[in-house]
């Protein structure tokens, strides 16, 4: 794979694995580095929670090589809310924020338990490069959404955004009503740099977090859903919805 003339390569990484591997396995995934264009760390679905694991140097030290990666993905360890925090999930996502990555243009955190103020260091440390920022079922552990919207603002190049179902500890009050024109959703798709920005401006001044929609069937923590907002087509001339309409049928 090493000889391989260009960065093609998806490496998949089980944390918990790779801890019992051997040096000279860890030496053959260091040669494939060059060209390794994208890591998976964890796999899909839900993983039971560990609160005794935590990866150990080994992880930290592949990660550390493939510091030249465009896309990084990690899959943590629930869809909802659970537990206060998941050692597991918020150590694999500490050894992802501080690589220092060269080019990293894209990031998706699927299920994951993170730091609200590690996950906006890591917005701001890439924002150079990053053009398609992805979160599903994140849960922030510390800190608020509001503040990684206004991180993502500042990044130029940002031309695609997947937002579904994130919450946070602390619930937060809508200070402004929802805008004319502009409806909730908890998924939202946005792609272009200019319809980023505007959902971006609108989601930081017309933000709240909301009682968690399952809270009455596991009480115990507490986390806040935050709604998304999205233009409705109705009342829009024909040819924009004709255009919006096009679009969607494109992405799906």
């Amino acid at each position: 794979m090493s000889g391989f003339p260009r960065r093609i390569a998806h490496l998949h990484i089980d944390p918990k694995s790779l801890e019992a591997t051997s040096l000279e396995y860890m030496q053959g995934l260091a040669s494939c580095a060059p060209c390794v264009r994208a890591i998976n760390v964890g796999e899909p679905g839900s993983r039971p929670h560990n609160r005794s694991y935590s990866p150990q140097y080994r992880v930290a030290r592949l990660l550390r090589i493939l510091t030249d990666v465009e896309s990084v993905r990690l899959f943590g360890c629930a869809l909802s809310p659970r537990l206060r925090v998941c050692n597991a999930c918020s150590a694999e996502f500490y050894m992802i924020s501080t690589t220092p990555y060269q080019q990293l243009t894209a990031v998706n955190l699927n299920g994951v338990y993170v730091s609200g103020g590690r996950l906006r260091r890591f917005v701001n440390d890439n924002a150079r490069t990053l053009t398609t920022f992805g979160v599903k079922f994140v849960h922030l552990t510390d800190g608020t959404w509001k503040s990684i919207f206004a991180g993502l603002k500042k990044v130029g190049g940002l031309t695609s955004l997947d937002l579904f179902h994130i919450c946070q500890k602390h619930g937060v009050r809508q200070a402004l009503p929802v805008p004319i024109g502009w409806e909730t959703t908890y998924r939202h798709k946005v792609v272009g740099g200019d319809k980023v920005s505007e959902f971006l401006q609108v989601a930081i001044d017309h933000f709240q977090a909301c009682s968690n929609r399952s809270a009455i069937a596991c009480p115990i923590p507490k986390y806040y859903d935050v709604p998304l907002l999205f233009k409705s087509l109705v009342g829009q001339p024909c040819s924009e919805c004709d255009d919006r309409l096009k679009r969607y049928a494109e992405l799906t």
